[in-house]
């Protein structure tokens, strides 16, 4: 609730993903009546709910306006540099199959 309150919906969204009892954050902040980490979550979701329909969209658009035989490789290293600027750790595995570069 604490990262909840301060905005980190992320960080609540993390933790409580992995509830044995189906419970999210959003459900722990109404039950809690919390109500300030409740409209902070919402708005969380629909921001990324919204985020995806429209990133969708575009990721359709170029998909069909490019050679799928061809390698964007200035999209890869501009991929790569999101990742790694928006996430704390993990790693990245990128396979290369023979097109064209």
């Amino acid at each position: 609730m604490v990262f909840a309150g301060k905005g980190r919906v992320d960080d609540v969204c993390m933790l409580l993903s992995s509830a044995n009892d189906g419970s999210t954050a959003l459900k722990w902040a109404e039950q809690g009546d919390q109500k300030d980490a409740a409209e902070i979550i919402k708005k969380h979701i629909k921001n990324v709910n919204t985020n995806s329909e429209e990133e969708k969209q575009q990721l359709d658009m170029y998909l069909a306006s490019r050679n799928p035989e061809d390698i964007d490789v200035i999209l890869i290293v501009t991929l790569l540099r999101k990742i790694c600027v928006d996430s704390k750790g993990g790693a990245i595995l990128v396979f290369y199959l023979g097109g064209k570069i």
